[in-house]
């Protein structure tokens, strides 16, 4: 931290219990704020993803970070409610990892309870606050995360480890829920990737229930699927100019749409239609057998590659091609 108490560098690491001390973590990622930017590393294994790895520009002037799932940088937010006059406070608030900044407000609810809106969440979390600003309880129900926060004195972080030991050794899944990947291709000589969530099934009905049927699907989990292409490229025969880009689909219980939107490193909840690139149909196979969790790949052809979507019992797909090839 500085010494104006403001967070200059954050890490977060992710480590298998049962991996040895000299592994690399599972991934890591490292952020650093310096005046008006944040630069965010990401390792996987001890390997810098360079998809997930960026520099963006953040206020500064009463912004405060975030970590999903934490109390400890909220309370900032909080301190700045609590030391106004006013019902309401604006605070900035961006997230490691994302590198975006959100608008975000802090309000008094009445007794202990405040109210937190996130702008990368589409709705509040309610909180129970000390007089210091501390943070005793927060509640993420209404949102997409749908957990329960409560402080406690102290936590034996020994059992916890010997706890996710034994879960691992069992066969069980420990860390993120829906953790992120990256598909790569080779295309023209560039490369392409898609940096996307990958939730599981989990026993849960997947489209037409999870997945509503046309509805904008966020086609991944937690932050909106991106797309990078360092060269012009047809996708489903729609040009897409260099950059990147964030993915939507809409699946309907006949097809599916590819939506490609100009915006790009956003939570998945914030779709803004008015930034569309194009929308295009994608072929719609079946999958056998069923995809537990969600793979995105891009697969050489011929021609280029094709981009597909697999999940449950579905696979929706677009070809995707140099614009040189299309001979436009």
């Amino acid at each position: 931290m500085s010494d104006a108490g403001e967070v200059t560098r954050f890490v977060m690491t992710s480590r298998l219990a049962t991996a040895p001390d000299t592994a690399p973590p599972i991934l890591e990622r490292e952020s650093s704020v310096r005046d008006t930017v944040i630069t965010t590393v990401v390792r996987r294994n001890g390997v810098v993803d360079t998809a997930a790895s960026k520099t963006t520009g953040v206020p500064r002037r009463g912004a405060v970070p975030w970590v999903q799932s934490g109390t400890a940088l909220l309370e900032q937010a909080v301190r700045q409610l609590l030391a106004s006059r006013v019902d309401s406070v604006e605070v900035p608030q961006y997230t490691f990892g994302v590198n975006q900044a959100f608008p975000s407000y802090v309000r008094r609810r009445g007794g202990d309870t405040v109210e937190l809106f996130l702008g990368n969440f589409a709705a509040p979390m309610y909180a129970r606050v000390g007089r210091g600003g501390e943070v005793r309880s927060l509640s993420a129900r209404a949102t997409t995360v749908k957990t329960e926060t409560v402080h406690v004195p102290r936590l034996d972080y020994d059992a916890v480890v010997r706890g996710w030991a034994a879960a691992e050794r069992s066969g069980l899944a420990v860390g993120p829920v829906s953790g992120r990947d990256t598909a790569r291709a080779r295309l023209a000589g560039s490369e392409l990737w898609v940096d996307y969530g990958r939730p599981a099934r989990r026993g849960r009905a997947i489209f037409g229930a999870l997945v509503p049927w046309d509805s904008v699907w966020r086609t991944g989990a937690n932050a909106a699927t991106q797309f990078h292409t360092d060269v012009e490229v047809t996708v489903g025969g729609a040009n897409v100019p260099p950059g990147t880009y964030s993915l939507w689909t809409i699946p309907t219980p006949r097809g599916a749409t590819l939506i490609i939107n100009r915006q790009a490193g956003q939570w998945g909840t914030q779709y803004d239609p008015a930034k569309d690139l194009a929308r295009v149909p994608m072929r719609v196979d079946t999958a056998a057998p069923a995809v537990d969790r969600l793979t995105i790949s891009l697969d050489p052809e011929p021609n280029g590659a094709r981009l597909t979507v697999a999940w449950d019992t579905r696979r929706l797909s677009v070809p995707v091609a140099p614009r040189a090839a299309t001979g436009g």
